[in-house]
């Protein structure tokens, strides 16, 4: 049986390093795909979503299973769907861009 708690100072531990590395990566992604809408499979605290924002896509989405306070978010909630990621999901539209980070070590094979 698979089990991970994500606590609080998980995600506080890896905030600095997700922001640093999507403030070098996303401006580059960007400028070579073109994407406007971004969705992000396991965005945790939405840092990456942040910096997709941050550098001109206008349409994010985060789909996480996390229970964070609305404080540790780094994007509005508004741009969150919880849903658990071990489980069959369809969105009813497409994004030009798609990214999980960081994510496939955590789910059970």
């Amino acid at each position: 049986m698979f089990s991970t708690t994500y606590t609080k100072s998980f995600y506080d531990e890896t905030l600095l390093t997700s922001m640093r590395s999507a403030a070098v990566i996303v401006p580059l992604v960007l400028k070579l795909t073109g994407a406007h809408s971004v969705v992000d499979l396991g965005c945790g605290t939405g840092s990456w979503l942040a910096a997709f924002s941050a550098n001109g896509a206008d349409d994010i989405c985060g789909i996480d299973n996390n229970s964070l306070a609305n404080a540790d978010m780094q994007v509005s909630r508004l741009n969150i769907m919880k849903h658990d990621l071990t489980q069959n999901f369809q969105l009813d539209r497409t994004f030009d861009l798609a990214t999980c980070l960081e994510v496939a070590e955590h789910l059970p094979l």
